[in-house]
């Protein structure tokens, strides 16, 4: 299976269980759960490349595959609305120098594709990151409701009819 450049991340099942993976900084990260009575928690892995979960996913170490790419900002937003296509990532590294949550982060994620993901009432986390937290997830909708030249509220009220 070829693995878009684009890819936000990968739904999959290992073993049966339900498994993530997702680009970080450092390159390609999974977690699958495992809840055989007395084990439950996340296994992380680590995968050198895209080629590498390909392999997996043709030999059958991963089923039922979903790809989530990053989308492309349409132009008419893009003059509207200027920053959108901005990668979430490349932002968060500018403004929070200090802190270490890039490491979380999804690498290719627009601006345009957390406000979408919101649209859809799909879970936030799934795109900005498994392991991101609160405050991740606060700084993210702050600078998108900057770029939407709105408040904050409305940002999160999107997020809490997704939950």
């Amino acid at each position: 299976m070829k693995i878009p450049n684009n890819t936000l991340f990968i739904t999959a099942t290992r073993d049966g269980q339900p498994a993530t993976i997702w680009k970080t900084p450092h390159g390609w990260t999974g977690a699958v759960w495992n809840d055989t009575p007395g084990t439950a928690c996340y296994m992380m892995y680590n995968f050198c490349n895209r080629n590498h979960i390909a392999a997996m996913i043709d030999a059958g170490a991963l089923a039922d595959v979903s790809v989530i790419s990053a989308e492309k900002v349409p132009e008419d937003l893009l003059r509207q609305f200027p920053g959108l296509d901005e990668r979430v990532i490349r932002h968060y590294e500018r403004v929070y120098t200090w802190s270490t949550d890039v490491d979380d982060i999804t690498t290719n994620l627009s601006f345009y594709d957390v406000w979408q993901a919101l649209e859809r009432r799909e879970d936030v986390y799934k795109y900005i990151g498994p392991y991101s937290d609160s405050i991740t997830r606060e700084r993210i909708f702050k600078r998108l409701a900057e770029i939407l030249q709105t408040d904050y509220e409305y940002i999160y009220q999107l997020w809490l009819a997704a939950v």
